[in-house]
């Protein structure tokens, strides 16, 4: 079965918050839009991993802090 990497959104959004960071600033740093950012928020679409590599940057976290890997569903966007 296929699997895919989401955000964590809980996480990402406290450490956003602790890091007095915004999205749309986060959205700069990993190169895309804000509106790209919040689809990964809330998962309709996966990160590339380039992306997931600069966010990791940005917040100083671990992967299984900042992401959860779930069963790709049939027909889900990836």
């Amino acid at each position: 079965m296929a699997q895919r990497v989401i955000l964590n959104r809980s996480f990402v959004e406290t450490s956003l918050i602790k890091k007095n960071l915004s999205k749309k600033e986060v959205a700069q740093l990993i190169g895309c839009s804000p509106s790209c950012f919040s689809t990964y928020l809330s998962s309709r679409f996966a990160m590339r991993p380039s992306r997931r590599e600069k966010l990791l940057k940005i917040l100083s976290s671990s992967f299984d802090e900042t992401f959860i890997i779930t069963p790709t569903k049939t027909g889900a966007n990836t």
